[in-house]
């Protein structure tokens, strides 16, 4: 489906990581579908004892948040790209490991979903912005 790129060779070496999670990607118009999918969405959690926080849902599908994380944990050892990512965050925006994997999830959620929708090859230059402090 997606060729020999980078990024589909690290989600073939995911143990576990099954095509069929990933088959039906051509059918979402934006990243934001397939992180609501696997309970990766952001929701205000609040009850008698407190208020306003802001939490992961988790009302999804826990194999595919699973395979996400892992994906990601992946990439930050070996793709160049995620790894200045996530010293951009953690230096310079100065967020927590976790915040930054959080936020890197997302980012390979928008990447996935623009790959199979328009076919496109994965290219760091593309996925990498300009990081400017």
């Amino acid at each position: 489906m997606f060729g020999s790129h980078s990024i589909c060779r690290c989600l073939r070496s995911c143990n576990g990581c099954h095509i069929s999670i990933w088959r039906d990607l051509r059918k979402l118009s934006h990243g934001k579908q397939l992180l609501r999918k696997a309970g990766l969405n952001l929701a205000e959690r609040s009850s008698g004892k407190y208020k306003g926080q802001i939490k992961l849902t988790k009302r999804g599908n826990s194999l595919l948040r699973k395979h996400l994380y892992f994906t990601v944990f992946h990439l930050l050892s070996f793709n160049g790209a995620f790894q200045a990512m996530h010293v951009h965050n953690t230096e310079v925006k100065r967020m927590t490991k976790m915040q930054s994997m959080m936020k890197l999830i997302g980012k390979l959620a928008r990447i996935l979903v623009a790959l199979a929708r328009e076919g496109q090859a994965f290219s760091p230059d593309k996925a990498q912005p300009p990081l400017a402090a």
